[in-house]
């Protein structure tokens, strides 16, 4: 999985491209609110807890066919985020499950302009997601502060994950740069628990970007 992922990542960078093209380098930041939830639940409420809010940080490196100042502009690209899943006990608030996830994720973009400069931004793609061990359940256990769980849990170290985002995205300075503000969230595709049962995380949360645009206006190769 790690070199089919580095295949893809030099496919962007160096991929012939036969027609102009345009890179943005975002770095950005925001908060995300995050939960744990039973997927086999239908009728009833799926999350095991209340979500968890944490600032988020992270990347972007998409390339864009077209020219910055196109009315519809294609792109693709990967992202690198950093950020916390998990969710707080509805029972003890001081009890969490709290996993601090590394994901990097392939993603397709378009931008539609609607106003001078300004755009509407939309991504979507895959992630995958590194996650440390859970942990900080109080003084209490696991089932005492989240019997939704129904067993004690033990959680998996990745997870795979649908990843999208939209809002608004602002070139300044003659296109040389660009301001976006996205609503942007996740949903787990597998399962992270270990035990019986199906429990998936899902994220949602504002983000901040501050983009660098790099033209090109001949043919990469």
């Amino acid at each position: 999985m790690l070199r089919y992922r580095f295949i893809l990542l030099s496919i962007l960078i160096s991929v012939n491209l036969n027609a102009q093209t345009f890179l943005e380098i975002i770095p950005d930041f925001g908060f995300w609110n995050s939960e744990i939830v039973n997927s086999k639940i239908h009728n009833d409420k799926a999350t095991i807890g209340n979500g968890l809010w944490k600032p988020s940080y992270g990347f972007s490196y998409v390339v864009n066919f077209g020219l910055p100042e196109d009315d519809l502009i294609y792109g693709i690209g990967f992202n690198f985020n950093a950020s916390t899943k998990g969710s707080i006990s509805e029972i003890y608030s001081d009890c969490k499950i709290e996993m601090p996830a590394h994901s990097l994720g392939l993603f397709w973009q378009v931008n539609y302009k609607f106003w001078i400069n300004t755009f509407f931004d939309f991504k979507m793609g895959f992630a995958v997601d590194a996650l440390e061990p859970a942990s900080n359940y109080g003084n209490r256990s696991q089932l005492e502060s989240f019997p939704r769980l129904n067993n004690e849990s033990s959680f998996k170290n990745s997870e795979t994950l649908l990843i999208y985002s939209m809002g608004i995205k602002k070139q300044l300075f003659n296109e040389k740069v660009s301001v976006s503000l996205d609503i942007t969230g996740d949903a787990g595709i597998n399962k992270i628990n270990l035990h019986q049962g199906s429990f998936k995380t899902q994220s949602l949360g504002i983000k901040l970007g501050f983009g660098i645009i790099i033209l090109d206006h001949e043919t990469i190769y």
